[in-house]
């Protein structure tokens, strides 16, 4: 019975049918797999609203405001070696906002900026270059 998604509108209309109809709320819940304190919301929040549409602006809301995340989001392009800890204290600084560190993290991640360390690789030697471009006339075809 543990369920984690909504139920859609379309099976919201039809569990208010099947309750109009006479099934009590724990035969409905069995057909649908949910606990019957389930139904029992569903249908009061049908009789205030008269809608089955979720209301807007459910769960907890962000701290970030859009423009917190967009001065993130910007600073982090600008700097691509910024730890989150030094956004932090950016963002604290100038927007006078203060979370934690996680969260910073996440809203990135969320943003399609992940962590990235700059890759460290060996110069190369004038004998690597010079190899190189042998190999290159060699294999010109």
């Amino acid at each position: 019975m543990n369920r984690v998604t909504h139920l859609s509108e379309r099976e919201a209309e039809r569990i208010t049918e099947l309750v109009g109809q006479g099934q009590s709320y724990r035969e409905v819940a069995n057909l649908f797999g949910v606990h019957h304190t389930t139904i029992v919301r569903l249908m009061q929040i049908f009789r205030e609203t008269g809608s089955h549409s979720r209301s807007p602006g459910q769960g907890r809301p962000s701290i970030l405001t859009p423009r917190d995340e967009r001065f993130l989001q910007l600073n982090s392009l600008r700097n691509r070696s910024m730890a989150s800890v030094e956004l932090n204290t950016l963002l604290l600084e100038v927007r006078n906002v203060n979370i934690s560190d996680r969260s910073i993290r996440r809203h990135l991640q969320i943003a399609g900026l992940h962590n990235k360390k700059a890759l460290h690789v060996p110069l190369l030697t004038r004998r690597h270059r010079v190899a190189g471009l042998r190999f290159a006339k060699q294999h010109l075809d």
